[in-house]
C-alpha cells in the first residue's frame, strides 16, 4: 500500500478510512489515545489548522462528531464518555 510521510514523521495511506471512537489518535500530544478520549477542545482546535487536510481520517472523524464535540467543549468536559461514544 502506498503511504505518505506526514508532519511529525507518521505515515498514513492516502485513502485512509475514517476513524471511529476506539481508534487511536495518530499524532500530536494525544498520540496513542483512543479518539473518544482525546479532549474535545483539542480536536476542535486541530480542525481549524490548515494541515488537517493531510489527515483525512482524523478530519472526517472530527467533522462527523463536530456537534457533540462542540457541546462537550462548551460545558467544560475534557472528553466524551467512552461508554457513550462521541455520537
Amino acid at each position: 500500500m502506498d503511504k505518505r510521510v506526514l508532519q511529525g514523521g507518521s505515515e498514513q495511506p492516502p485513502d485512509a478510512e475514517p476513524l471511529d471512537d476506539n481508534d487511536l489518535m495518530p499524532f500530536g500530544k494525544h498520540k496513542g489515545v483512543m479518539m473518544v478520549e482525546v479532549p474535545s477542545n483539542y480536536l476542535l482546535y486541530i480542525l481549524d489548522q490548515d494541515w488537517i487536510s493531510d489527515w483525512p481520517s482524523v478530519n472526517a472523524y472530527i467533522i462527523f462528531n463536530q456537534e457533540t464535540l462542540e457541546q462537550t467543549a462548551s460545558v467544560g468536559y475534557d472528553h466524551v464518555d467512552p461508554e457513550q461514544g462521541a455520537y
